[in-house]
């Protein structure tokens, strides 16, 4: 069996999904304003699955503020039912823009809803995935917290790093944060950017710790899956 007849029979069996991690605000700037918009990688791969018709869960914290509010809303299609509702402040990612688009972000996470993971709260089950990444794996003392409970929860977990070196710039210490994840995921999800940022020359090292794939997205270059078995590429589409 090949890589892309591998993924696409994991992806027919799956029937519930739970997606653990932050969703915040970002706010854009729009000449003399900043828009507020539903961030925070882990909701918006919840947002991406719900509308796929795959029943999803989201995982995290979510105030009772205006903003809170919003990102409830936004998450509409998406299961809160696993989601603690706080009277905390929703965390705030303050975006920036150069001039080929790319963000830089600026971010207000402490004593949020947002980063407030316990294990007195968070759910027990068996969903058929986890996908789990961004800051929350980052943040303490809830991502301590979420890593406990990921390792005891026996499912394929799906990690997204997604590296804010705004928010530890240390190149070392993040990578013994998200090389500890790397020993219990199944899939592993990086940019080239990141890849670059965190000093590695290759996948071959994930692959090493048991990871079954590595994907690997490059902009408009496209996008890159690896397994033992080989590589496949699927080159970007202008849009």
């Amino acid at each position: 069996m090949g890589i892309t007849e591998e993924v696409s029979t994991e992806s027919h069996m799956m029937d519930e999904a739970w997606v653990a991690g932050e969703a915040l605000i970002d706010l854009v700037p729009s000449r003399e304003l900043q828009v507020p918009i539903v961030g925070g990688g882990p909701a918006n791969t919840a947002n991406a699955l719900a509308k796929l018709g795959i029943n999803t869960s989201f995982i995290g914290g979510i105030s009772r503020d205006e903003y809170g509010e919003f990102i409830a809303k936004e998450l509409a299609s998406v299961d809160l039912s696993k989601a603690l509702r706080s009277d905390l402040p929703t965390a705030l990612a303050i975006v920036s823009l150069n001039k080929s688009g790319s963000a830089s972000y600026e971010f207000k996470l402490e004593d949020t809803a947002t980063f407030n993971f316990s294990r007195e709260w968070l759910p027990i089950g068996k969903p058929d995935v986890l996908h789990i990444g961004t800051l929350a794996t980052l943040i303490e003392p809830g991502a301590s917290e979420l890593f406990e409970w990921a390792n005891g929860l026996d499912v394929p977990i799906v990690f997204d790093p997604n590296i804010r070196p705004s928010v530890l710039g240390d190149q070392e210490k993040y990578r013994s944060v998200v090389e500890r994840w790397f020993a219990i995921s199944d899939v592993i999800k990086m940019s080239d950017e990141d890849l670059k940022w965190l000093g590695y020359s290759g996948v071959q090292g994930f692959l090493d710790f048991g990871v079954k794939l590595v994907v690997v997205t490059r902009g408009s270059e496209g996008i890159s899956g690896y397994t033992s078995a080989g590589e496949v590429s699927v080159p970007g589409v202008t849009v």
